[in-house]
C-alpha cells in the first residue's frame, strides 16, 4: 500500500490477521529499534529506502 506511511502498513496488514492494535504497534516500534529504522516509520512506504 503506497499510499500508508511504514508503521500504518504494518497496522493495516496486521489487522487483516486479527491482531490487535495495540500488540502490534508495540511490536513493530520495538523491531523499527532494533533493526535501526524507526525514522522511517513515518515516511510514506513509496519513497522508504527499505521498499
Amino acid at each position: 500500500m503506497y499510499r500508508l506511511n511504514t508503521l500504518e502498513n504494518g497496522m493495516y496488514f496486521s489487522s487483516l490477521k486479527g491482531i490487535s492494535t495495540k500488540r502490534t504497534e508495540n511490536n513493530i516500534r520495538k523491531m523499527a529499534q532494533d533493526f535501526n529504522f524507526s525514522n522511517e516509520l513515518n515516511t510514506f512506504f513509496r519513497t522508504c529506502p527499505l521498499a
